[in-house]
């Protein structure tokens, strides 16, 4: 959705050319782009989200079947389930940053197709680790392939949209997210049925038919998706790539920016808010993923069986993915960020603590699974945070930089969660539950003194103020 005025506006073309355009032509153009890049990457983010928490599924397939579990297949114990699901991190979150200054360099076509087939290629081979080794190399491998997608794609959309512009974006990639942790579940409850089809256990097929398709759009994303404005003259028009470039903030990246800033680098890790973003997000990833991976677990302690629990998990993603694009929309909409931040939070909090009473009083396991619906709508809190910080920021290096690093360090959340969860806290998980209930007035914390900060530097400096705060967007046009 375009942010136009009421009459013909102009813009920087070059030096000192001016290109004039309509509030309808750029309203058409945001339109095309829309149809163009949202729906595959979006599509793209859900697939790998699956093929990311689907090994939730896997470890209660079949579970009222002895010995056709994953964990009897391939004999872990103890602690062992929770770390094949936390070394995925480890090479995920090192190699985030690296992964944009990549991207930059290849073009996002080329290196987000390759994060896709790679990832897919791996995801599927997971099903034939016949021990605890095996699926934690696959696991580990999985994650050193699918690093970079999801900030690669924020950065991405810097080239391509505006400030307020993103967040409604942000919240469809999420929105998919969600659609892909409530769809896990009803497939992975279709799929269990092949359990012993082909002598393969129902785990297998999971794992199997929800990562081969990654493989193909991959491909597809190859020869669909564009670069930058300034060389998509294979679905742009001359006068769209002219009214493409134009419309972008002064704060976006460039095609033109070809260098890594080593200055820029320094300036993007001394800034004392970048911190206070990492750590936001690290609070609200951690009982994030604790939830996806484990919300089947916590169900099936409610009396349900395996394929009940995750059929049953699917529907508190919904109402996440239905609340993640209002939010999100409504953050643009209003050009605001943090209270659309904090309300989400806020309802997370109510909902962890009506879930916690509920499992210390063991309430009726149907009230108790209704707590996980109002715990849900903390869902689009994270991803107005990553927009909000991608809005003030400026020019490549400092995109892919604290981008990068925003999400890597809350995606370290994603390595600590599934201990978060162990066996011995089964079938209630109160202690779980009061993580996510303190983490989650953390991430409240930050937020508030990240909002402290911009008002300060809305006070103190005439050109932060004019460029970096989260509710303006200077453009080439009103330079």
């Amino acid at each position: 959705m375009a942010d136009t005025a009421d009459t013909a506006e102009k813009a920087l073309k070059g030096d000192d050319q001016y290109v004039s355009y309509s509030p309808e032509e750029e309203k058409a153009l945001v339109k095309k782009l829309d149809w163009r890049i949202i729906p595959l990457v979006s599509f793209m983010y859900f697939l790998a989200f699956l093929d990311r928490v689907n090994i939730g599924n896997a470890k209660v397939a079949n579970n009222d079947v002895k010995g056709d579990t994953m964990e009897a297949s391939l004999g872990l114990d103890n602690f062992q389930f929770n770390w094949t699901v936390a070394i995925f991190f480890i090479p995920y979150c090192l190699l985030e940053v690296p992964s944009n200054f990549m991207m930059r360099i290849a073009g996002p076509k080329i290196w987000l197709a390759r994060i896709m087939v790679t990832w897919g290629i791996i995801s599927t081979c997971q099903a034939f680790a016949s021990n605890f080794a095996g699926i934690m190399a696959c696991r580990a491998l999985l994650g050193a392939a699918e690093a970079g997608l999801f900030p690669g794609v924020m950065f991405f959309f810097t080239f391509w949209y505006r400030k307020h512009e993103i967040s409604t974006r942000v919240a469809v990639l999420f929105s998919f997210n969600s659609i892909a942790s409530a769809f896990s579940g009803l497939l992975a409850t279709a799929l269990a049925q092949l359990n012993g089809q082909g002598n393969l256990k129902g785990w297998q097929w999971i794992l199997i038919l929800e990562g081969a398709p990654s493989v193909i759009v991959g491909f597809v994303a190859f020869f669909m998706l564009p670069n930058f404005p300034q060389n998509s003259q294979f679905f742009l028009t001359p006068r769209e790539q002219e009214i493409a470039i134009a419309r972008l903030p002064t704060t976006a990246a460039s095609l033109t920016e070809k260098h890594f800033d080593l200055n820029e680098f320094w300036v993007t890790l001394k800034d004392p808010v970048l911190i206070l973003f990492s750590l936001a997000a690290f609070f609200m990833v951690l009982p994030g993923y604790g939830t996806t991976y484990f919300r089947p677990s916590i169900i099936a302690g409610l009396g349900f069986t395996g394929n009940m629990a995750n059929l049953m998990s699917a529907w508190p993603g919904v109402v996440t993915a239905v609340f993640d694009q209002y939010w999100g929309w409504r953050s643009d909409k209003y050009k605001e960020r943090p209270m659309h931040i904090q309300f989400a939070l806020f309802t997370g909090l109510v909902g962890s603590a009506l879930l916690l009473t509920g499992q210390i009083r063991l309430w009726a396991p149907g009230l108790r699974y209704f707590f996980m619906f109002v715990s849900a709508f903390a869902g689009p809190a994270l991803p107005i945070l990553f927009s909000y910080r991608a809005n003030t920021l400026k020019g490549s290096t400092a995109q892919a930089t604290a981008t990068g690093l925003t999400i890597a360090i809350g995606n370290i959340g994603g390595f600590i969660a599934p201990f978060a969860y162990p066996n011995s806290w089964a079938p209630l998980y109160i202690n779980a539950i009061w993580i996510s209930f303190a983490l989650t007035l953390a991430a409240m914390v930050c937020v508030q003194l990240i909002w402290m900060y911009e008002i300060r530097m809305r006070k103190t400096s005439e050109e932060w103020a004019r460029e970096l705060a989260s509710d303006t967007e200077l453009n080439a046009r009103d330079a």
